[in-house]
């Protein structure tokens, strides 16, 4: 169709092969250059999945206007400084592993993207060596086992709140589609299935041009883990995509709808539908449940009432009075698996 996401690849090994299988299969993205140092290579792919330019000079590539993402599928070594130059040309990027194993060039490529870098860059990765959980607990990424991205959007200060759940919805939806499995939402934005965590959302806030944020939304989704994979203290509170589904699960094609819901959450952002918000309470799992309320001051019992507009948790306590949590300030537990060891 006329807005297909146009996808230009760097690289011409085997893992791009095997995207661009299902990129052909699927709607809504079409392979529009190559990138390749053997002109070779590069015209057997495009001639294979349907793309209409090749190119062997990367600057020529990064300038062509009608790649609307980039793709890139080579050694680990060449990700940083491929993904900063594709960064700098205003492309969306795309990685395979690790998109960086070191925090600093991380930090280097999300300050690149928020100086005006293509808005919802995503960079996707099987193992991440510098996640960083909620209230410093660190993720635990072992390579290759999970499905681990960042997205950036630009947001409104209005809208940044909403941002974590409505990253549940897009992730959950994903799930849904490509591996048939419905998960459950711990608010705020955690994604259980049999009572089980399996997959977290962390997002970030930093100021962003003209009184905007930029919202870095981090997510990491267990996808190939055995239970002998996971920390002692997670064994019973974490499980994989495929512990569960007890199969194995197809992950160029969660790959494919992961990224699709994202692109899609960055669109309706600023028109957050009535449809999402129910569609995020249908699958809240504290609603309606006893839930523990987490403060540095100690913890108190309460029942949880209802959503508000921008997501917050309406709880009412035993002694009758009400209060809405804030992601981010509170931790809340009780959820059925979930122990006290969340």
């Amino acid at each position: 169709g006329m807005s297909d996401l146009r996808l230009g690849t760097i690289g011409s090994g085997v893992i791009v092969h095997s995207i661009l299988k299902n990129v052909v299969r699927t709607e809504g993205i079409r392979l529009e250059a190559v990138y390749s140092r053997s002109q070779e290579k590069g015209q057997a792919l495009a001639a294979e999945f349907g793309g209409k330019k090749v190119y062997t000079d990367m600057d020529a590539f990064l300038a062509d206007p009608e790649v609307d993402v980039v793709y890139i599928a080579t050694p680990n070594l060449l990700h940083y400084p491929q993904a900063r130059k594709a960064l700098l040309a205003g492309k969306h990027v795309i990685l395979e592993k690790p998109f960086t194993t070191r925090p600093e060039h991380a930090r280097e490529l999300m300050a690149l993207a928020r100086q005006g870098a293509a808005e919802g860059t995503v960079v996707l990765a099987g193992q991440q060596t510098a996640g960083r959980g909620r209230v410093g607990r660190s993720f635990q990424s072992p390579a290759g086992l999970g499905l681990y991205g960042s997205v950036l959007l630009r947001s409104s200060p209005e809208d940044a709140p909403r941002i974590p759940a409505l990253a549940a919805t897009a992730v959950r939806r994903a799930i849904r589609r490509s591996c048939g499995l419905s998960c459950g939402i711990k608010w705020p934005n955690d994604l259980v299935l049999s009572g089980r965590k399996v997959c977290g959302i962390l997002a970030e806030a930093l100021p962003g041009p003209e009184g905007s944020l930029w919202v870095v939304v981090g997510i990491g989704i267990n996808v190939y883990q055995r239970r002998e994979d996971f920390l002692p203290e997670l064994r019973e509170t974490a499980a994989s995509l495929s512990m569960i589904a007890g199969a194995e699960i197809d992950r160029a094609a969660l790959e494919t709808a992961f990224l699709e819901e994202l692109e899609a959450l960055r669109r309706e952002l600023p028109q957050e539908t009535a449809e999402r918000r129910q569609e995020y309470g249908a699958a809240c799992l504290n609603l309606g449940h006893r839930v523990r309320v987490l403060r540095p001051g100690g913890e108190r019992e309460a029942l949880a009432v209802s959503l508000t507009p921008d997501y917050g948790l309406a709880v009412r306590y035993n002694d009758g009075t009400e209060e809405v949590l804030r992601s981010g300030e509170v931790s809340v537990r009780g959820l059925y698996g979930y122990t006290d060891k969340e």
